[in-house]
């Protein structure tokens, strides 16, 4: 573990978790977390806009920000772009979070991969619970895929409860019959909505940011009347068969970490393929701290490499099929 990442850790202890252990999620809290995280995407936004480009155009209705990296073609509105797309769910509880406020991981991950990064504004509870984030995560990739935005130069990505949204909706794409997309990047992923995994507990004096009690709150809010055990709610308990290729970091300290344990059984089970990574000590979501440590920036320079790696493989198997 590097001294940064020791460092890092002590401040998210002292200052995420410890925020998050008082009280509970109220109209009010939820309304000041929203506000300081857009504050400090904003931030991240003018230290980045030298190395990217960002804009605003709606996918399907719903709103989303595009990152698109140095001098690369815009996918949507240039016929000769060969530009891949990452479509990209924001972490936060399905409470909190926006494409404004990740605006400094979409830079890097546009960066790492070379390709542009929709990251949708989809609902979120308590005002709109499921299932409108999986309405407005469909929606958006269909219209990629109407604006003629081949398969395979599609990849999905999330973080936390975005990584669950982001393996709901392939899910959702295989009930839908349409095609699937190149790959999937998930990020420390949120799975069990019910905590059923033995790491909440085993794990939860080393987690440096998420109190565990408060992941059931979080749940409930976002579930509305749907059970938590369904696999609309907590894609781990769906069928994993038929996914694309994915590719997984989480940190092998934190209370999350068994979710993606169980993911990566079910996988290999299946018969898939996942690239699957543990770093140890490293708090929930490191790669968003790919400008603070060392271990996140190497996270990030490998999910770059591997979603460069499927682009080129998925067009390959595409263009000889």
């Amino acid at each position: 573990m590097s001294i940064r990442m020791r460092i890092l850790n002590r401040i998210l202890r002292l200052t995420v978790r410890r925020r998050l252990e008082r009280g509970e999620f109220s109209e009010a809290m939820i309304r000041a977390s929203r506000a300081r995280l857009n504050r400090m995407g904003a931030r991240l936004a003018r230290r980045k806009a030298g190395q990217v480009e960002y804009l605003e155009r709606a996918l399907g209705g719903v709103p989303t920000i595009w990152t698109l990296p140095k001098l690369a073609r815009d996918p949507l509105t240039q016929e000769d772009s060969e530009t891949p797309v990452v479509l990209y769910c924001h972490g936060g509880g399905y409470l909190v979070g926006s494409p404004g406020a990740w605006r400094g991981i979409t830079a890097n991950l546009a960066a790492a991969s070379h390709a542009a990064i929709a990251a949708i504004d989809y609902a979120l509870a308590p005002e709109r619970p499921y299932p409108a984030a999986h309405q407005d995560a469909l929606a958006a990739y269909r219209a990629l895929l109407d604006a003629g935005v081949e398969p395979a130069r599609i990849a999905i990505g999330g973080d936390s409860a975005g990584g669950n949204l982001a393996l709901a909706t392939l899910h959702n794409i295989r009930a839908a019959r349409l095609p699937m997309p190149s790959g999937a990047v998930l990020l420390s992923p949120w799975l069990d909505l019910t905590s059923g995994s033995p790491s909440i507990q085993t794990l939860a004096d080393h987690e440096a940011m998420l109190p565990p009690g408060r992941l059931s709150e979080a749940a409930s809010h976002y579930a509305g009347d749907a059970p938590l055990a369904s696999a609309e709610i907590s894609p781990l308990f769906g069928d994993q068969h038929g996914l694309p290729p994915l590719t997984l970091h989480v940190g092998a300290h934190e209370v999350l970490r068994d979710d993606s344990r169980r993911l990566r059984e079910q996988i290999d089970t299946a018969g898939g393929e996942i690239d699957y990574h543990e770093w140890p000590h490293a708090p929930h979501v490191f790669p968003a701290f790919a400008d603070v440590i060392p271990e996140g920036a190497a996270a990030m320079r490998q999910i770059g490499g591997w979603l460069q790696t499927r682009f080129a493989a998925a067009t390959t198997d595409e263009a000889s099929g």
